[in-house]
């Protein structure tokens, strides 16, 4: 199975940049920076006031990591650049 992950401990300098597991001690994988919506509604809410819901809408940007070994997925504040 050549497709599978490269399944490692952390080094202790990836330990100090909290690149493992906090469950297995695994190098975890990191999938990048998602943007997910906040706020809004659906439904009922939608059908009552109409767009004036869209405006509490909004984005969060997370740095979202995996772990290959026991599948915790963790969300991160990004860093500044």
């Amino acid at each position: 199975m050549d497709d599978q992950p490269e399944i490692r401990t952390a080094t202790p300098e990836e330990r100090v940049n909290a690149l493992d597991c906090l469950r297995c001690g695994t190098l975890v994988q990191r999938q990048g920076i998602w943007a997910l919506r906040t706020g809004g509604s659906s439904g009922g809410m939608t059908a009552l006031f109409g767009a004036l819901v869209e405006l509490s809408e909004g984005t969060v940007d997370l740095d979202v990591t995996v772990c290959p070994s026991c599948g915790h997925v963790e969300f991160r504040a990004p860093r500044s650049a």
